[in-house]
């Protein structure tokens, strides 16, 4: 009787997680973001994001995202020892955010999805030195992303966690670990 009742259930849960895949959603997360400048500019902050998306088929949807990638420390007095003879804050902050429009591809499961996703992310990056105004930089650009990822839902709710890479000053990466909340509106 057990066995049935589980079954039973698992059939249940099958059929409500791909009833709420279709649809408009809307998500929020918390991401674990890694900037890695230049050696050894290398810090880790934490950070969230906004997603709002439209899955349009099974196996495709478009998505737009905004992240907020934290604000990092990093040393800085070794720069200032070597450019300008004096002693500097011992730290510099970094900070970068992004809206993105994504492409994402689905491999359906019945209770979990696997996605990649390919975009176009605008991203503002600033370094900070506080009472050096002259070491400051900013960094605004559009840049192609890409990230993978992977999903449970149960109705119309759904978790997700994913990798995604961004860049920030030139060609310096940027690789963000998140976890969000979705919900499916049917």
């Amino acid at each position: 009787m057990k066995f049935r009742l589980a079954l039973l259930s698992l059939c249940l849960m099958s059929a409500a997680a791909t009833a709420a895949d279709n649809g408009f959603y809307l998500g929020a997360g918390a991401l674990r973001s890694k900037f890695d400048l230049d050696n050894p500019l290398d810090s880790k902050d934490t950070g969230y994001k906004l997603i709002a998306g439209m899955r349009l088929l099974d196996s495709f949807g478009v998505e737009v995202n905004y992240a907020d990638f934290g604000k990092a420390s990093v040393p800085s007095g070794v720069a200032c020892m070597a450019l300008v003879g004096t002693n500097c804050p011992d730290t510099t902050k970094v900070e970068g955010k992004a809206t993105t429009a994504f492409a994402v591809g689905f491999l359906d499961f019945p209770l979990v999805d696997l996605f990649a996703k390919l975009g176009l992310s605008i991203s503002d990056g600033k370094l900070r030195t506080p009472n050096f105004s002259s070491f400051n930089q900013s960094d605004k650009n559009t840049d192609v992303v890409w990230g993978l990822g992977a999903q449970a839902h149960f109705g119309s709710l759904g978790a997700r966690a994913e990798y995604e890479r961004f860049k920030l000053f030139g060609d310096q990466k940027l690789d963000i670990i998140s976890v969000s909340l979705l919900y499916t509106f049917l």
